[in-house]
């Protein structure tokens, strides 16, 4: 991923860094199909969570990357908890669905949709997180 679109702009390549101050860690970006270098773009490409658009689901959504999906070096998962120290990794079957809008969001950018069961939110609560680690080749 270092050697995309961006290459030679980053004088700090760390995928944990919010190179451009826009809210976005840079890998976050590289996954949502964002401009690094330009933190003017990321509120608009951050994963958001909706709990009225259904009754019997919460759904997440996010923008992914083509480039970022099929990337050796990058890995992207959607979890979940009713707490912040204990996440799962949300896995398509009976509580969750998972679907993937092929360019929704834009050529080569994908919409993809994560249904959680409102049951499985444990006390009223559930937290859900997109977690991307990017290793640097």
């Amino acid at each position: 991923w270092v050697n995309g679109p961006f290459s030679g702009t980053l004088s700090d390549t760390n995928p944990s860094l919010d190179f451009d101050g826009g809210s976005l860690e840079t890998g976050i970006e590289w996954v949502v199909g964002g401009d690094p270098t330009d933190g003017s773009d990321d509120d608009g490409l951050a994963p958001v969570i909706v709990n009225t658009s259904n009754p019997d689901f919460f759904i997440f959504t996010y923008r992914r990357a083509d480039k970022a999906n099929t990337d050796t070096n990058t890995s992207i998962a959607v979890e979940y908890g009713n707490n912040l120290n204990g996440w799962t990794t949300a896995v398509a079957g009976a509580d969750i669905i998972i679907t993937s809008d092929n360019d929704a969001a834009a050529v080569g950018i994908d919409l993809v949709k994560v249904k959680i069961r409102h049951t499985l939110a444990q006390g009223g609560k559930l937290f859900v997180r997109l977690n991307v680690e990017v290793a640097t080749p």
